[in-house]
């Protein structure tokens, strides 16, 4: 014990590599030592910048999700989105690739569009185009959006993670320098 200067108050043990000095009870809630809450503190920081970078990507990449259904789509086949940026504007296809009509259609189908080409605070004119077998379109809409941010409550709590990790950290290696004598 004279190599830890006689600050163990707790149990002591020595190996030939290592010394060790535990000040808590094996059976009390003092079983994390330092450096295991250091650890834990470490980890939760590291959590916290993850989510911190995934809310940074939403907010600085905002979409839109375009969604609707249909009771039945004879004939039908396939959609197209349109979008125009102002009310007056002339709608311009935004999908790749014409979009696949259901499997069925007597029962129609649910479908999903992301539109990632957008910017913040910008309102945009959405329609849906639909195209059946003999080359007809439905133009259907505008339905109006404006692309909101994302992210803002992730990155409160991704802030207040690493916050909370940072406070834990130092009043931990305050108690262990209080427990050492430092």
């Amino acid at each position: 014990m004279d190599s830890l200067n006689g600050k163990c108050n707790g149990g002591f043990l020595s190996t030939k590599s290592a010394e060790f000095c535990y000040n808590g009870s094996i059976l009390g809630n003092d079983v994390l030592e330092a450096g295991t809450k250091n650890l834990v503190f470490l980890l939760f920081f590291v959590c916290g910048l993850a989510l911190l970078g995934f809310a940074l990507q939403q907010f600085f990449s905002p979409r839109i999700v375009i969604e609707w259904k249909t009771a039945s789509e004879l004939d039908t086949v396939g959609f197209n989105i349109l979008r125009a940026e102002s009310s007056d504007g002339t709608p311009v296809k935004i999908n790749q690739s014409l979009i696949s009509p259901s499997d069925d259609p007597l029962t129609g189908g649910s479908y999903q569009y992301e539109d990632r080409d957008v910017k913040v605070g910008a309102t945009y004119y959405y329609y849906l185009e639909d195209l059946d077998a003999q080359g007809n379109t439905n133009l259907n809409g505008p339905e109006i959006v404006t692309a909101a941010p994302s992210g803002l409550l992730e990155s409160g709590l991704a802030v207040l993670l690493c916050i909370v990790s940072v406070i834990g950290f130092v009043r931990s290696r305050q108690q262990t320098g209080e427990r050492n004598g430092a």
